[in-house]
């Protein structure tokens, strides 16, 4: 059970790494768009 626990804590640390990198990926595009409209 604890272990369990411990790899979904681990599971929700990497989905949202991934889900900041790629937001953070987003905005540098819609930033650089922006730029060179």
């Amino acid at each position: 059970m604890a272990a369990g626990f411990l790899c979904s804590i681990r599971f929700q640390e990497k989905a949202i790494f991934i889900w900041v990198g790629s937001f953070n990926f987003v905005i540098y595009l819609t930033t650089n768009n922006l730029l060179f409209l």
